[in-house]
């Protein structure tokens, strides 16, 4: 419709589903409405689970020629130079309303010149991003958290991978038996995933087991495709408040705990704290005025071994 919001963020931690959701969003969409055209441009090409963490990061211009080469394909109106490109796209979005998708946010090499530029190419057309990044500070964005799968829903996924991919002996097992998979991957979608896969050649309790001793090529592909950017841009505070909040119950637990686990100041604390939340390392529940700060259930398995392992490294 012809309303705000006009740019749409889908934020959360890796392998949430981002992506995924916005595809059914879309495809949604075009069954429902007419008046709108559709586009979808990734800003992170050949980074996918398996690969590691490289990938080629997209600038502005890139991601403006990436959509006007979807939109004009081979036609022979198509602008081609960078500003005669923003132009004539500017002009299209304008005069016919797009709903564009712009997925992996967070690796476009120049985000603070791709969000002016998105505003200026916005109303009527209207933009989707998914990031793993918070854009709080963006005031004008609509924030939509995609928050991870309950244990019912986990359980749920586990099952029906399982039966997709003949695991029978997997898709059996109670409740109860499968709850341990929660216990350590915790409702992320892709861990849930990898963790039915890795049945075909182990048993679950080996599987688990790996998670959280960081063992195995998969397993570090998946920690390594979720947490390697974070963790690389993250500074030594910051890494520091991290690694303390494997103390923290699943609960979650309040400032003044973590000052006494920390022993940092409450400014520095609160930064860092700040700066994960954005990141999507750190949840926080809000109880009146009491604020709980907890972690994923995967990010307390990656921080066990495979931090501690990247921690004596040296990333390059």
């Amino acid at each position: 419709a012809n309303e705000t919001p006009w740019i749409v963020a889908i934020e959360g931690m890796g392998g949430a589903g981002k992506t995924a959701l916005a595809d059914a969003l879309l495809r949604r969409l075009i069954r429902g409405i007419n008046r709108f055209d559709f586009a979808w441009v990734t800003a992170r090409q050949g980074a996918r689970l398996g690969i590691g963490p490289g990938g080629q990061e997209l600038s502005t211009e890139d991601l403006i020629l990436g959509l006007v080469n979807q939109l004009w394909g081979d036609s022979a109106s198509k602008p081609s130079s960078p500003s005669d490109a923003l132009n004539a796209l500017e002009y299209r979005l304008r005069t016919q309303p797009h709903i564009v998708v712009i997925d992996n946010l967070e690796t476009v090499a120049d985000v603070e010149t791709l969000l002016p530029t998105l505003r200026r190419l916005a109303r009527p057309s209207k933009f989707l991003l998914t990031s793993r990044h918070s854009l709080y500070a963006e005031t004008d964005l609509f924030h939509s958290p995609l928050p991870a799968l309950s244990l019912d829903d986990s359980i749920r996924l586990v099952r029906q991978e399982a039966e997709n991919k003949n695991l029978t002996e997997i898709s059996q097992l109670s409740d109860g038996a499968l709850s341990p998979i929660f216990d350590v991957v915790g409702g992320n979608p892709l861990a849930l995933l990898l963790v039915v896969g890795q049945c075909h050649f182990r048993s679950l309790a080996d599987v688990l087991d790996d998670f959280v001793e960081a063992r195995g090529y998969r397993t570090e592909q998946l920690y390594t495709h979720i947490y390697w950017r974070i963790w690389a841009m993250l500074d030594e505070t910051s890494r520091n408040v991290l690694m303390a909040m494997q103390l923290v119950p699943p609960r979650g637990e309040d400032r003044n705990f973590l000052l006494g686990v920390t022993d940092l100041g409450r400014e520095t604390l609160m930064n860092g704290i700040e700066k994960l939340m954005t990141l999507n390392l750190i949840e926080c529940a809000r109880e009146k005025d009491i604020y709980r700060y907890s972690i994923h259930s995967l990010t307390r398995s990656f921080l066990h071994q495979q931090a501690v392992k990247w921690l004596t490294e040296s990333p390059q």
